[in-house]
């Protein structure tokens, strides 16, 4: 099914995973893509088919090639054309790779590094692809980085003093669920991913560090409570409540929870950035001019690349490590970062950093859609049939999960608590 002719503007659909961390990248791809002539509308990833026929769109950007099977399958076959654009194209951990059931018609990676893992496959099924970098950094820099403003970002938290301010952000996601819950994440991870590190690994090692992180902000808040602020943010997918009950529990002094912001918003106001397991805002920090300290724990080196754990100023695995870079930090003693480490990180990981990534994307994805060999989506007769069988048992077993589930079990929400 041909639906368009590519000497025409295309309704486009971008799908957003996590809107404080990905809407502003994706925003600036949007608006480059409309100056091109492109309609462009956006979605969360839980609402898509809301208003699909009403939106109708040519071309959908997912933020992962795992997003919704189901949908991408329908999508296809429709004559639609699937385009990814990486929400996550640095992947830390020690093997990684994506069970790609729908091949895009176009992927743009962040690095050479992570291309290499699907190159072959995406050449053998016709998967247009391309490194273009880590589009979030063009907030890194002017003119973009001033619409951070350090004291409207520290008054909307109630900051009022002029302490320096230790930022902290955490990976402690699926620690708090139940056991019945895990097993749960366990199995749609396992169906999303082809290679990876040991889930529940991942689950010890996350409790881990929720414990140190949590034992470090009793014990600082009463060292250095007078001295230093410490504002707190969770990652996208992990339990909020738990941190504002152990700030609320604890009365602990200086320390501020951040929600519903951006990382560019915790990084404007950072003196110095804690993370754990080498986290992207780790580099990002850096990027920022901020000295880093990397919490780990003695599973780390068998779950993430040492490569990606050797890149913070400091790496440390116990409450009494942080404190003790704190008081260095407090006396201005602390060691000069290492630019040349952060240099050839980012060359090799994030491939530039030069605040026009955004309108490069617009750029090759507008060329993309305008080529003449790209007028059908990639989808051939032989991979048709397969989507259209694979297709028909997945909903046969979506509609047996769903007798199974209603008749056995209520429908609850999961407090996000211990």
């Amino acid at each position: 099914m041909n639906r368009y002719s590519v000497n025409n503007n295309q309704n486009i659909l971008i799908i957003v995973d996590h809107k404080h961390r990905d809407l502003p990248t994706l925003s600036l791809i949007g608006y480059h893509l409309e100056k091109y002539g492109h309609r462009i509308t956006y979605s969360p990833t839980g609402f898509v088919m809301e208003n699909f026929a009403e939106i109708n769109p040519d071309v959908i950007i997912i933020p992962k090639p795992s997003y919704s099977y189901v949908n991408q399958m329908q999508w296809k076959l429709e004559g639609r054309k699937i385009i990814v654009i990486e929400s996550e194209g640095n992947n830390q951990d020690k093997f990684f790779e994506y069970n790609i059931v729908v091949f895009p018609d176009l992927y743009i990676f962040w690095n050479d590094e992570v291309k290499s893992i699907y190159e072959k496959k995406f050449i053998k099924n016709n998967v247009n692809y391309m490194v273009k970098g880590f589009p979030r950094s063009d907030f890194f820099l002017e003119p973009l980085k001033h619409i951070f403003n350090k004291e409207k970002i520290k008054s909307s938290l109630g900051i009022k003093n002029e302490n320096k301010i230790l930022t902290i952000a955490l990976s402690t996601q699926d620690s708090n669920f139940s056991n019945k819950r895990l097993e749960e994440r366990k199995k749609r991870h396992n169906r999303k991913t082809k290679k990876s590190t040991n889930y529940y690994e991942n689950i010890i090692n996350r409790k881990k560090l929720k414990k140190i992180t949590s034992e470090f902000l009793i014990s600082a808040s009463k060292k250095y409570g007078n001295k230093i602020n410490f504002v707190i943010k969770p990652h996208p997918h992990e339990s909020v409540l738990y941190w504002y009950d152990l700030l609320k529990k604890n009365k602990l002094k200086n320390c501020y929870l951040m929600v519903g912001k951006a990382i560019n918003d915790l990084l404007a106001i950072s003196d110095l950035h804690m993370a754990h397991n080498c986290c992207t805002t780790i580099p990002e920090a850096m990027m920022h001019g901020k000295k880093t300290i990397d919490l780990q724990t003695d599973q780390s080196p068998n779950l993430f690349s040492l490569e990606h754990l050797n890149i913070a100023d400091y790496k440390v695995t116990t409450s009494k490590e942080i404190l003790e870079i704190l008081e260095i930090f407090l006396k201005k003693i602390d060691k000069k970062m290492n630019n040349k480490r952060i240099d050839e990180y980012v060359k090799k990981y994030f491939t530039v950093f030069n605040g026009k990534i955004c309108k490069s994307y617009a750029s090759s994805i507008d060329k993309f859609l305008r080529n003449p060999n790209n007028e059908k989506n990639n989808l051939n007769f032989t991979n048709r049939i397969k989507l259209k069988t694979f297709q028909f048992f997945l909903k046969l077993r979506n509609k047996a999960m769903f007798i199974r589930t209603a008749k056995n079990n209520k429908i609850v929400e999961e407090v996000n608590r211990p």
